[in-house]
């Protein structure tokens, strides 16, 4: 079972919680399948996705999409000659720090850049080789946005794009 667990507004993105819930026996069965999961999605989601690999990603309102099959604009930073201000045009779903395991659960934070528009934010997975069909499910932008506007940052990320 994969399970959108929560979202964190920032001022400028969101950190959203994946986690997915095993039934593999066996603590050497669990390795291999966190092992799996995290080979596809490393520190950063830029690398392509092995086969069979859990898929996901975010449509916004406006048509906008980002998946875990798009490579990270910011792996590769700003074309030549483009200022330090630079941001891409397109959104960006990004890994956070190392993905989790324990017992059943295998969890990981990864941010989503921009904040969406006003709307409906779909999201969705999908992963053919363990049966989870490609399935959707539709979150209010509105609470998140709210949210962004109260979010105060402590200390700025010198990163354009990556105040979390």
């Amino acid at each position: 079972m994969v399970v959108l667990e929560g979202a964190c507004a920032h001022p400028d993105g969101l950190v959203l919680r994946l986690v997915v819930h095993v039934r593999e026996a066996g603590r050497e069965a669990r390795r291999r399948l966190f092992n799996r999961l995290e080979a596809a999605h490393g520190r950063r989601m830029d690398a392509r996705l092995l086969p069979g690999a859990l898929r996901w990603g975010v449509e916004f309102a406006d048509g906008r999409r980002v998946t875990t099959l798009d490579e990270s604009p910011w792996a590769a930073g700003p074309p030549p000659g483009v200022s330090r201000e630079w941001l891409p045009e397109r959104p960006v779903l990004e890994g956070m720090a190392s993905p989790a395991g324990w017992e059943g659960l295998w969890s990981r934070n990864v941010w989503l850049w921009p904040l969406p528009p006003p709307g409906q934010m779909r999201v969705v997975c999908g992963r053919a080789d363990r049966d989870i069909a490609e399935t959707s499910v539709y979150v209010d932008a509105a609470p998140l946005l709210e949210a962004a506007l109260r979010a105060e940052v402590l200390w700025p990320d010198p990163t354009p794009g990556r105040d979390h």
